[in-house]
C-alpha cells in the first residue's frame, strides 16, 4: 500500500457522492453503500495515520452535466411498486428544483485542497449542494429531502 501511496504524493483520495451526507429518499440501497465508504475512509485514516499517509473523502454533489440522472432513470424503470408512485414522483419533483449543483471545477478544487490538506481532516464536500448538506449534517437530523 506504501507503494501505491507514493504514487498518489502518501494521500490516498476517496470519492463517493454527497448521498452519504444526509438521507436521500428512494435510495436507501445507494446511500447504505455510501456510508460504508465513509467508514471505511474514517477506520483507514486512523490506520494510516501511524505511517504518514493521509485519508481523504472528496464527496461530490449532484453534477448535473454527468449522466448520473439519465443513467438512473433508466434503471429505475419499473421498480417503483403503484402504491409507492405518489410518494416517488413528490420525491423526484422535489429533487428536480434543486438548484444547487457542482460543477467539475468544484471537484477538482476539493481534490487540490484535499491532497494540500495537512490539518488531518478527512471529508471534503465538492459543490455548492454538498457544502450545504455538510452543513446541515453536523446541525440537523433532517432529510435531505
Amino acid at each position: 500500500m506504501k507503494s501505491e501511496a507514493a504514487l498518489c504524493r502518501d494521500v490516498l483520495r476517496e470519492f463517493e457522492q454527497a448521498f452519504g451526507l444526509a438521507p436521500f429518499p428512494l435510495v436507501a440501497a445507494y446511500t447504505a453503500s455510501k456510508t460504508a465508504i465513509e467508514g471505511f475512509s474514517a477506520s483507514l485514516e486512523l490506520e494510516m495515520r501511524s505511517v504518514v499517509i493521509g485519508v481523504k473523502l472528496v464527496e461530490p454533489g449532484y453534477g448535473p452535466s454527468t449522466r448520473f440522472t439519465e443513467n438512473g432513470q433508466q434503471r429505475m424503470q419499473g421498480l417503483v411498486p403503484e402504491a409507492y408512485a405518489p410518494f416517488a414522483r413528490s420525491a423526484f419533483a422535489a429533487l428536480a428544483v434543486n438548484k444547487q449543483t457542482t460543477a467539475a471545477a468544484d471537484v477538482a478544487e476539493a481534490v487540490w485542497r484535499a491532497v494540500h490538506d495537512v490539518s488531518g481532516r478527512l471529508h471534503f464536500p465538492a459543490g455548492a449542494d454538498a457544502l450545504a448538506l455538510a452543513s446541515r449534517r453536523s446541525t440537523s437530523n433532517e432529510t435531505a429531502v
